[in-house]
This record gives structure tokens, sequence and C-alpha cells, in this order.
């Protein structure tokens, strides 16, 4: 009897990590779908304060990490697109203030 409940505890066990990784994979295709739909978006929004490229390039890294900290709750309760214009440009802002640089991973294109 021992042996058939340590089976089944494998079994839900298994599960469990199916639905996690489907789960992954269910936000990691939502998530491509929201840079692929907003990246231009995204990236004129930065180019509108005239800042060189690799500078845009870092601020808009800089607004996709902070959308991803904030994606789940962004993506539930609507108004991204709205969030990813005001974050670029006030992320842009900053970075074109004489002396001030956008901090942020990377210099790669959004």
């Amino acid at each position: 009897m021992a042996e058939s409940g340590a089976n089944g505890d494998s079994e839900v066990v298994d599960e469990v990590r199916r639905a996690r990784e489907a789960r992954l994979v269910r936000e990691a295709r939502a998530w491509e779908r929201v840079v692929d739909t907003h990246a231009q978006l995204v990236w004129h929004t930065v180019r509108l304060h005239a800042l060189d490229t690799a500078e845009a390039a870092q601020v808009c890294q800089l607004v996709w990490l902070r959308c991803a900290t904030r994606f789940t709750v962004l993506a539930r309760t609507g108004g991204l697109r709205e969030w990813l214009v005001a974050t670029a440009y006030a992320e842009a802002a900053r970075a074109a203030r004489p002396g001030r640089k956008a901090s942020g991973p990377g210099r790669d294109a959004c």
C-alpha cells in the first residue's frame, strides 16, 4: 500500500510540474506578443526626445524591464499601451536632461 501512495505522490508532483511549465510557456508567449505589438510604439516614443540610438535603446530596455516586473498586473488590469507610452516618455525625458543618462541594463535596440 505504501508503494502505491508514493507512486501517487509522484504523479501529483509530475502533474504540478507540467502545469507550472504550461503556465510559464503561456506567459512567455503573452510577453512575446506584447513586445512584438508595442516595440515600435516604445521606440518612437523614446526617440521623440532626440536621444542617440544607443541612449534610446538603453531607455527602451529600461522600459521593458519595468514592464516585465509589472506584467501580470498590467495585463490583468488593462492600460498597458498607455503605461508603456507614459513610462517611455518619462524615462526618455529623464535621459535627455543635460548631464543625465538612463539607468538600466543593456544597449540592445527595443
